[in-house]
């Protein structure tokens, strides 16, 4: 039990003076224990009623080594004076992480627990010769025990360590104080971001005040978010989830209003006139949205698959691990391959010259294909825009990567019918060079190539005439760019498709784009350009 200074001074004939001296020392030194005669004890600081100040009070028994070693943890004496520790216990303790459990194996409930085995094991309890009336009061006895367990003790884990942050942070606020200023060590704190809170002036002083009265006890939080869901309260959790599944493309929070209501109303809990007529509704539209987004915050890939479909949900939560090019050690060992339509409408003017077109009757527009050629070592990228993904157009993109920077050992590509046709297959086997091919729609097989593809489209392609965008969405912003009344005028050429540029014109810029662009980048990974490798 805690006693005063005086009569611990007087039990164990030591100068008052000596005792204070030593727990100031021990405050100093963010110690929890005193060493006395050779001699462990715990001690602690109680506040005086009213203007009493302080008074310093001792745990009567003296602590052995185990017991000093869980006090220094921030275990309450209250808890482990009367437990056995062993040993074993104690590095057990010591060496998990703390949990809902920890404190128990030191309480007096655990040791009821380990001295009565009927507690744990009923079927043997049959077979004991202990009477019905003996177990009942063990019961009672561990009940009341674990009832009588401190704050921390019956905390959870995420409450236990967030009061032992707090108790790090009133520590090192004690051994600064004097030191430095209040703001400092507050914006130090803060700085550091390894506490799962933001410290301020208020916070500080409180939990110091707390924590020297009543230990870590007093840093529990004590506040419980135990409010249910007001759709689960009603009854209607599982309609709710299924009318949010069936939601594609977007997430209409006023349709799933109106069509829990319309649900309810048709099992008699409403009056559907009423609610159609405003003047009654069983779930308001603020619960539903209110429980819309907790649900979807919980569940992230329900939302990506409702919003941007299978693909999307795969490109936005597959991990990203390793070195996709782990293989490689030096240049053209391993070449990607890849084609993708140009985000850009180009003029064809050989077709306009050959049948003599001029003026309005230019109508001849296409869309050419990009084929990309990329060293996974060293990062050079070479482009050949063609008129469409064919045999002839990759076998002219390989000999212009092969006249720049040398034959490839080794070409990966997808399973496109143009790369794995007879002649592309035959140009290969000519050259002595393998083809691999990587499973169909997976993209981030070959991740080089297709950020290249990125890179194009967004730096050069999207600055240039005829740019269409490189998505629906940004289709339609395009093409809204011009009032409705004009795009429905007869004038001869299609929106957004006036001084296009020649085929000439487009490969001119994505050769010098690439030349002097994108194989100029600092690569990290190589401490050098993709050029200079």
């Amino acid at each position: 039990m805690w006693i005063n200074a005086n009569i611990f001074c007087d039990n164990n004939s030591i100068g008052l003076r000596n005792l204070q001296k030593k727990s100031k020392s021990a405050i100093e030194n963010n110690e929890k224990i005193l060493h006395i005669n050779t001699k462990i004890f715990s001690y602690r600081y109680t506040h005086g009623k009213g203007r009493g100040g302080k008074t310093l009070q001792i745990w009567s028994k003296p602590l052995n080594k185990e017991e000093a070693k869980l006090v220094e943890q921030g275990f309450n004496i209250e808890d482990i004076s009367n437990a056995t520790i062993t040993p074993k216990t104690t590095q057990e303790v010591l060496s998990k992480a703390l949990n809902d459990d920890i404190l128990l194996k030191n309480s007096k409930a655990l040791q009821v627990q380990n001295t009565n085995k009927t507690l744990t094991k009923p079927s043997e309890n049959v077979e004991s010769n202990k009477s019905t009336k003996e177990f009942n009061a063990q019961e009672n006895l561990l009940i009341n025990n674990v009832n009588s367990l401190s704050l921390f003790a019956k905390a959870s884990s995420k409450k236990q360590n967030l009061a032992l942050q707090k108790a790090a942070v009133v520590k090192e606020w004690l051994h600064a104080k004097g030191k430095i200023s209040t703001n400092d060590f507050i914006n130090y704190i803060n700085a550091k971001k390894i506490y799962e809170f933001k410290l301020t002036q208020n916070k500080l002083f409180s939990w110091q005040k707390e924590y020297l009265a009543n230990g870590l006890d007093a840093l529990i939080d004590k506040r419980e978010n135990k409010k249910d869901d007001a759709i689960s309260t009603l009854g209607i959790k599982e309609l709710f989830i299924n009318t949010l599944l069936a939601q594609k493309g977007r997430l209409n929070a006023s349709n799933i209003h109106r069509v829990l209501n319309y649900e309810l109303a048709k099992n008699g809990k409403l009056d559907l006139k009423d609610f159609l007529g405003k003047k009654d509704e069983f779930i308001s539209y603020e619960c539903v949205l209110r429980s819309m987004k907790k649900y979807l915050k919980e569940n992230k890939l329900i939302k990506n698959i409702i919003l941007h479909g299978e693909d999307g949900a795969i490109s936005r939560h597959l991990p990203a691990l390793g070195v996709s090019n782990w293989k490689v050690s030096t240049i053209n060992e391993i070449v990607e391959i890849d084609a993708s339509p140009l985000d850009a409408i180009c003029k064809v003017d050989f077709i306009n010259e050959t049948y003599g077109l001029k003026g309005d009757e230019c109508s001849w527009h296409k869309r050419y294909t990009i084929i990309s050629l990329i060293d996974t070592y060293s990062g050079v990228t070479s482009f050949y825009l063609g008129f469409s993904e064919d045999s002839l157009s990759i076998a002219r993109a390989i000999a212009k990567y092969i006249s720049t920077y040398g034959v490839p050992k080794c070409i990966h590509s997808d399973n496109g019918k143009a790369f794995l046709s007879k002649n592309v297959k035959a140009l290969l086997e000519r050259l002595n060079i393998d083809y691999k091919a990587m499973p169909a729609y997976s993209g981030w097989s070959k991740p080089y190539v297709e950020n290249k593809f990125k890179d194009l489209q967004n730096s050069l392609t999207a600055n240039l005439v005829g740019y269409i965008g490189a998505n629906i969405k940004e289709r339609q912003a395009i093409e809204f760019f011009y009032s409705k009344k004009e795009r429905r005028l007869k004038k001869g050429y299609k929106t957004n498709q006036r001084r296009l540029k020649t085929l000439e014109y487009m490969r001119e810029c994505i050769d010098d784009y690439s030349a002097y662009f994108m194989n100029n980048k600092w690569l990290d990974r190589l401490g050098a350009t993709p050029k200079e490798s």
